[in-house]
């Protein structure tokens, strides 16, 4: 790798833009036997841990027609999704920021290669 590849180019926003994917919100939740198995059997599934597939869910069901009423970013704001967005994703994945997962389905959303 080049020192050119190694030296890190702030980007413009890219401080409002990391923060916010910060965590800083735990929730705690009880579940009942069936419900840790199927979570148990999501997270073996897609070789994850817990709490992303807790949040995949989520982002799941926030960003399904049925429930967009719900977001305050309507679904219609995935149609025309700037480059910038899609380098301020690869950037966020690249620092850790969001999972694997989570960064391929906003990627295919953002591209229209899933539906939201």
């Amino acid at each position: 790798m080049s020192d050119l590849d190694s030296a890190k180019v702030p980007l413009e926003g890219e401080e409002l833009f990391v923060k916010s994917f910060k965590r800083v919100h735990q929730v705690k939740v009880t579940l009942n036997e069936n419900e840790f198995a199927l979570l148990n059997n999501l997270v073996q599934e897609k070789k994850s841990d817990r709490a992303s597939v807790f949040r995949e869910l989520l982002n799941t069901y926030l960003a399904s027609e049925k429930n967009s009423d719900l977001v305050s970013d309507s679904p219609n704001r995935f149609e025309s999704i700037p480059i910038k967005y899609l380098e301020d994703l690869k950037v966020a994945f690249d620092k850790s920021l969001i999972s694997e997962e989570e960064y391929k389905m906003l990627r295919e959303i953002s591209l229209g290669l899933k539906k939201s």
